[in-house]
């Protein structure tokens, strides 16, 4: 059977635009999501409320560990920044913030609690997105699995600690997720490489850019208003690979993305026509998605 290419599936432009359906089902399946990933911050902060009560002095509020922290939160330092600070400076940060509020303040309790949950708002925000990521790939390497299962080809994957699979491969081909090959520098979601696992677990594929197949984005976001900014993200790693193989044949590019507006889609069209994509599929389409992953595999 004859691999589907991207205009056997895409007819137009208006093909790869997400539905308003769509938008509304990636919505909902996000706010489930959130509400259990809030969970164990409104349990925080309901802890921290109740510390707060107990507490009469701004001493006694520093010197609980787990309100210090809430402070040190409320002044809007998330855990990522905490990392780049001594606990001396953390201790500064906290009592300068106490001192500031008390002054600037009428309910210091309060501010305290609404601050931390400000910056612990921000914090969700950003592992959201990070799960939305996530969970695209997932859905992604789930296909390929289901897809090279379907054909009766065999393959073995390669999980990480957590459980999540960084690496997949059969006959002689291997595809990897999220990694850096040094002469690009940065992260590259999708590598399809020439070869066996033996020779890409000592480098010498990934290295190598006679190996490369196919290199791909997936942009899992559903939101409209972040569209246009995550094909963007997309298009500059996708110029980053075409630079970085200026000096030789460039792989086949493609994108995988689950909110494409009307003006994007338009691009990402036109992109395919010229030759700078080799393949665009919408996140949301059974149909598209099938064939991204059948015209991989083909390859």
């Amino acid at each position: 059977m004859t691999a589907p290419t991207f205009r056997t599936v895409i007819k137009s432009y208006s093909d790869l635009v997400t539905r308003h359906s769509a938008t509304v089902n990636g919505f909902i399946k996000q706010a489930k999501k959130k509400i259990n990933a809030a969970s164990n911050w409104v349990k925080t902060a309901f802890n921290i409320k109740e510390a707060l009560d107990a507490c009469e002095t701004c001493d006694e509020i520093l010197n609980n560990t787990k309100l210090k922290s809430a402070v040190i939160f409320a002044a809007g330092l998330s855990q990522k920044a905490q990392k780049h600070l001594t606990d001396e400076d953390l201790d500064k940060i906290a009592k300068s913030t106490l001192e500031t509020l008390k002054v600037e303040c009428d309910d210091l309790k309060s501010e305290i609690l609404f601050r931390f949950l400000l910056t612990a708002g921000d914090s969700l925000g950003g592992s959201m997105r990070n799960l939305t990521g996530s969970l695209a790939q997932q859905t992604f390497v789930e296909q390929i699995m289901d897809t090279l299962i379907k054909k009766e080809t065999k393959f073995k994957d390669i999980r990480n600690d957590k459980g999540k699979i960084k690496t997949i491969h059969w006959e002689d081909r291997v595809m990897i997720f999220d990694r850096t090959p040094k002469f690009i520098g940065k992260n590259i979601d999708v590598i399809l490489l020439s070869g066996n696992i033996s020779d890409f677990e000592k480098r010498n594929l990934i290295e190598s850019k006679e190996n490369y197949i196919s290199v791909g984005e997936i942009k899992g976001g559903i939101d409209p208003a972040g569209a246009d900014e995550h094909w963007k993200t997309a298009s500059k790693a996708l110029e980053r690979i075409r630079a970085a193989f200026s000096d030789a044949e460039c792989p086949k590019l493609f994108f995988f993305g689950a909110a494409i507006e009307e003006s994007m889609a338009e691009e990402i069209y036109s992109d395919v026509t010229s030759g700078k994509l080799e393949f665009a599929a919408n996140l949301n389409s059974e149909n598209q998605t099938k064939a991204l992953i059948n015209w991989l595999i083909s390859l």
